[in-house]
């Protein structure tokens, strides 16, 4: 009964000195859904140009936010060859260093998917698939987690890379091509 009592309490002290370290407003991650969740991105559909321009949208908050850009570029760009069609994609990708010596060649990856599944025509209206509590909430999420961590890159050991995958809707092609790369 005492370990589970000192469990509990050691877990409480941790999420206390968590939450006073990271803060988000509910109105900045509305913001950031609301962009690329917006009918004018057409859904983010794989290999689309609304689907570039999401990506830059994310790069250029992680730009704003301090996170540094992996290997001195936020996009990170790869062809996937499907029967005839070679379709672009771009994972988005920052990185916040850690500051000891010892552990900052360590990495902690972060990622989220911002793709989605596109549009379509239905009775001559076109019907967007918008894709904002998947894929823009956890691509708004990785910003704001990204945003924080830098603020306190300082306190950090290790490094954290953060993504936004492209092409998860289309069979987690960005995260393979990732991990390859």
């Amino acid at each position: 009964m005492y370990r589970r009592t000192l469990l509990l309490a050691a877990v409480i002290v941790m999420a206390v000195s968590l939450s006073a370290q990271f803060y988000t407003t509910a109105e900045q991650m509305k913001s950031h859904v609301h962009i690329l969740a917006s009918d004018s991105l057409l859904g983010r559909g794989f290999g689309t140009p609304q689907g570039l321009e999401a990506a830059h949208f994310i790069a250029d908050q992680f730009e704003k936010a301090g996170i540094e850009p992996l290997d001195g570029h936020y996009l990170h760009p790869f062809n996937h060859r499907q029967g005839i069609l070679n379709i672009p994609g771009n994972n988005v990708v920052g990185l916040v260093r850690g500051n000891n010596t010892e552990l900052n060649e360590e990495y902690i990856v972060l990622g989220a998917h911002y793709d989605h599944l596109g549009w379509k025509i239905v009775g001559g209206d076109t019907v967007v698939y918008n894709g904002a509590d998947d894929n823009a909430s956890g691509s708004s999420s990785i910003i704001e987690i990204g945003r924080n961590l830098a603020e306190r890159q300082g306190e950090l050991g290790r490094s954290v890379v953060l993504v936004c995958f492209d092409g998860e809707e289309s069979g987690l092609i960005g995260s393979t091509h990732f991990l390859s790369d």
